[in-house]
């Protein structure tokens, strides 16, 4: 069945709000994937008593980084932040949380967090979630959830997951096996901004039962500055890829040493000669 179109994402909250009621359990993906408006939504109808009850299951809620304590740290960062994340919607729970404002009818729940970015926050310290990655497709099929929320990019045919398809490109089609009063229902909110993945990570349109796709909340995706690769990164990178079999696959992680990586087994495949220089003046001399 074709997903029934919203017209915007007030109208999708509305529609989930008359079909499963004012007690709501949600999980959206970690990092980019997250629906921000549909979050951000969500927390506006608890905070203004629409909803009894509010239960978020994620990870790695990104947010724009504090500018410092100090007027001097202030004055430097402000400026840089503002130009770089401007126009990136912050999520609503990150920022009540920080401030000790989140009510008490709402909880989050996370399986990961930023490095030290809730030391001073108990009731993000309190509804942590133990668990690893893969665990993640587990927690979400055993929770008993009202909504799953995704950000997602238009395709030729369905919709693009596009990024973190790590548990949502197994666990939607999954649910799909189920009767629809039996499983969570399934939202996307499309972004143009977002880029297309392609192939495994693109499910068919019927995947959803929401869709709210308004061009007006498309918006620039959430980004870290791209750190110079260092030396050293580039010497183990390069080492690195000296260990991939041909055809063989790699996980890379985030980060120089990941890039590094990467650099190495593209400079492998594609100009291998010199590869192969860069590798006999790495190896050590006697």
């Amino acid at each position: 069945m074709a997903p029934h179109r919203c017209e915007n994402v007030e109208h999708l909250i509305d529609t989930v709000i008359e079909q499963r009621g004012r007690e709501l359990t949600v999980a959206f993906p970690l990092g980019l994937g997250k629906p921000n408006h549909i979050a951000n939504e969500l927390i506006d109808r608890a905070v203004d008593g629409q909803l009894d009850r509010l239960d978020i299951i994620t990870a790695l809620s990104l947010t724009t980084p504090p500018p410092g304590s100090s007027e001097l740290q202030k004055r430097l960062m402000e400026p840089i932040l503002d130009r770089v994340y401007a126009d990136v919607p912050q999520l609503d729970y990150v920022t009540l949380r920080a401030r000790g404002k989140l009510p008490e009818s709402v909880s989050v729940q996370e399986f990961f967090h930023a490095p030290g970015t809730v030391l001073s926050v108990p009731s993000a310290q309190r509804n942590h979630r133990n668990v690893n990655f893969t665990d993640g497709l587990r927690m979400m099929r055993d929770a008993d959830l009202d909504l799953i929320g995704q950000m997602v990019a238009p395709a030729d045919e369905g919709w693009d997951l596009s990024c973190n398809t790590d548990i949502s490109v197994e666990l939607l089609p999954y649910l799909r096996n189920y009767a629809p009063e039996d499983r969570p229902l399934l939202a996307a909110q499309v972004n143009r901004r977002l880029p297309r993945l392609g192939k495994t990570g693109v499910v068919d349109e019927e995947t959803f039962d929401l869709v709210v796709d308004d061009e007006t909340t498309d918006h620039p995706l959430f980004s870290l500055p791209n750190m110079p690769i260092s030396n050293q990164e580039y010497a183990i990178g390069l080492q690195a890829a000296s260990l991939l079999r041909d055809g063989g696959t790699v996980q890379i992680g985030i980060g120089g040493l990941g890039a590094a990586l990467a650099y190495g087994s593209i400079l492998r495949h594609e100009d291998s000669a010199t590869y192969t220089r860069i590798l006999d003046a790495l190896a050590p001399t006697d």
